[in-house]
């Protein structure tokens, strides 16, 4: 009995241990378009700390809105119906340990497919992965982008 319970505490040891190391390496993105406006619309939700860690500057800094657009643009790329679009970077938005990235791509007449490159945080964290949700005149599709596989692409 005395062994039993000396495993059990051993291994609830090591079981919080890791749990407590273990950090989460994913971020968020949303895409949404809907004909008739022209502008689509995409927002990131990244880890603040990761970010920060990434762009070597804190989101307090003055200069960070111009880093994090220089990253963005560097690390984020979209095409649509297969031509590449520009990014027009917006704001950033704290929100507790998380940020929000808000852009948007004007002159978008109509949309047959996607293809979006999103390497955010991925140089850093290489266990990064993240998860694009589209939704394109009401119709939703998602995919990942990870290490080795940074884009993804969906036909509407």
């Amino acid at each position: 009995m005395k062994n039993v319970f000396l495993t059990i505490v051993l291994l609830l040891g090591f079981t919080t241990a890791f749990a407590a190391d273990h950090e989460f390496y994913n971020s968020m993105t949303k895409v949404e378009y809907n004909s008739g406006s022209n502008v689509m619309k995409l927002n990131i939700k990244l880890d603040a700390e990761h970010l920060e860690k990434a762009l070597g500057v804190k989101s307090t800094d003055a200069k960070f809105d111009a880093e994090l657009e220089k990253y963005l643009k560097e690390n984020f790329k979209i095409k649509v119906n297969g031509v590449e679009k520009s990014l027009e970077y917006e704001k950033h938005t704290p929100s507790g340990e998380m940020v929000w990235v808000y852009f948007h791509i004007s002159g978008v007449d109509a949309v047959t497919s996607i293809e979006i490159t999103n390497a955010m945080l991925i140089s850093t964290f290489p266990q990064q992965q993240n998860l694009v949700n589209l939704n394109i005149n009401n119709k939703r599709e998602n995919f990942t982008c990870k290490k080795g596989n940074e884009t993804g692409k969906a036909n509407f």
